[in-house]
């Protein structure tokens, strides 16, 4: 997920599950959100569940459309 072999905004909708819990992985989570940045289409959508808190905030080219009200759950993001 550091790495993502499609071309730039190649997707309308990315989903993640789990890969943001530090206590498993050992991936580069801001490395991880600038990927899925890029391969989304722009007004595309990012959904995530996270198991646990993230290690680093969402960045401001996402737009948090709704999920949970904690840090775990899912959470829906738009790319603006």
């Amino acid at each position: 997920i550091e790495q993502l072999p499609f071309a730039s905004e190649t997707f309308d909708l990315v989903y993640s599950g789990g890969v943001f819990d530090s206590s498993v992985y050992r991936q580069d989570q801001e490395r991880m959100l600038s990927e899925i940045e890029r391969v989304l289409k722009p007004g595309g959508v990012y959904s995530s569940w996270y198991s646990r808190r993230m290690d680093v905030p969402v960045p401001e080219h996402f737009e948090h459309l709704g999920g949970s009200e904690d840090a775990q759950g899912l959470h829906i993001y738009r790319k603006k």
